[in-house]
């Protein structure tokens, strides 16, 4: 029997994650001048200098009082910080542009009223490639959250929220619920949460840690499709048995082959071996499917290719979950790595997808590595040697079809031939609402 799907789990500041080590606090950072501090502190030195090389103690006096400020200064706010606080961010899944929401709470554990402070929380998309930036799809959120009541307010819209804790009692608490922006899709690093004090009149600060970072998952958005494209559904060329579809049937290993399920890989024989080892799955009683993302960089700029994504999200989504009947197959990808970041499905490996410099002749054995029977959409951009790519290799059964992301273009075109349909679309969108025209059955 196949395993009920896991719960979509909350992200909390403890920064435990599926297949992740638990994160670890930095140190805090010690006593420091802000800017304010290291300008009194330098007018400070230069009159006093000036006092005692012109004879006038009025001037001394002036930088005495300004250095005495700022050691004033240094001395509050060096005490160990005596709050402690937790993070939680839901959704852990969002899709772009739709937001998650952080809940923080900071509560004194010490004996004596705290003063007011700042607690950060840094967001940063991941380094690693995984997301792609966009101008065309991303705009910022720059929206505004307060807590109920009195509570601490969030201002929003940079790469730091930073959230003011009004002072605490001796055990009191303060909550505040926030937007955390998503216009991106990707990995988004969200803390580490940190608590920054300073002096009532800014001259130094001190920084602690309350939480580690977490990651949130960025899905990348899903344009409604009607209909799977003809193949794609179950009931129209797909007859497979659920079972022999499952991840867990299988009736033998082989070596990983590009565009293999990463769901199918055999940890134990892959540990032994050195070498990616998949199970070769049951035999069905038809024919599968296949999306093919192209992710070369020749072929689709980076806008385009958050469109390609778009694209190969809302026909995954439209299959439907569950028989493995149609499959994904993104060019470069890395299946061990998707794994470890804890991909759950198709759209988790999408939201992983990056752009690679590989050559066409890598596309064209990950399109023969899908077999020649079953329908075929693969999706790219205006390299003119993709489609005799796919003329030259007719399919046994099944339509192909090849979705061609053209934003330069003025408007979306079909054109029609023996067994290959060319789409060109301008957006994801428009490429999508195309792709409809062959659900319920095709043409």
């Amino acid at each position: 029997m196949t395993a009920p799907p896991p719960r979509e789990p909350q992200l909390t500041g403890s920064g435990s994650g599926p297949r992740r080590r638990p994160a670890t606090l930095p140190s805090p950072r010690g006593p420091r001048l802000t800017g304010s501090g290291v300008a009194a502190a330098i007018a400070g030195v230069v009159l006093v200098a000036s006092g005692s090389a012109t004879g006038y103690p009025a001037l001394a006096g002036l930088g005495a009082c300004a250095l005495t400020l700022v050691l004033g200064a240094v001395l509050l706010v060096s005490p160990p910080v005596r709050l402690e606080g937790s993070r939680t961010v839901t959704p852990g899944r969002v899709t772009v542009d739709t937001g998650a929401t952080g809940h923080l709470v900071v509560r004194n554990t010490g004996r004596l009223s705290t003063g007011r402070a700042t607690a950060s929380d840094g967001r940063a998309t991941a380094s690693d490639g995984h997301a792609a930036a966009s101008d065309g799809h991303a705009a910022a959120d720059d929206r505004r959250a307060t807590a109920p009541g009195s509570g601490p307010t969030m201002s929003g819209g940079g790469a730091r929220s930073g959230v003011l804790v009004p002072p605490l009692a001796p055990g009191a608490e303060a909550r505040v619920e926030y937007a955390i922006p998503t216009p991106r899709r990707g990995l988004v690093t969200v803390g580490p949460l940190t608590l920054d004090r300073r002096d009532p009149l800014g001259l130094a600060r001190r920084t602690d840690h309350l939480a580690p970072a977490t990651v949130l998952w960025v899905r990348p958005r899903v344009h409604p499709l009607a209909a799977p494209p003809a193949g794609l559904a179950p009931g129209q060329e797909i007859r497979r048995d659920r079972a022999a579809e499952s991840a867990s049937a299988y009736d033998g290993l082989r070596e990983y082959r590009a565009g293999d399920d990463p769901r199918r890989i055999h940890w134990p024989s892959t540990a032994r071996t050195g070498q990616l080892v998949v199970r070769r799955p049951v035999e069905g009683t038809g024919p599968g499917a296949a999306v093919v993302l192209d992710t070369r960089t020749a072929a689709l700029s980076p806008a385009a290719f958050e469109d390609a994504v778009e694209v190969a999200a809302s026909v995954m989504t439209a299959a439907g979950p569950g028989d493995g009947a149609v499959t994904l197959h993104i060019l470069g990808e890395d299946p061990a790595a998707a794994l470890r970041a804890g991909a759950r499905g198709p759209v988790d490996r999408l939201t992983l997808a990056e752009q690679a410099d590989s050559g066409v002749a890598s596309l064209r054995s990950l399109v023969r590595g899908t077999g020649p029977s079953g329908a075929l959409i693969l999706i790219t951009g205006t390299d003119p040697e993709v489609p005799p790519l796919l003329a030259s290799g007719r399919r046994s059964s099944g339509r192909a079809v090849l979705v061609r992301l053209a934003p330069d273009e003025t408007s979306t075109t079909v054109r029609d031939g023996a067994g290959l349909t060319v789409i060109s679309a301008t957006s994801a969108r428009t490429a999508v609402s195309a792709l409809g025209r062959f659900g319920g059955g095709g043409r």
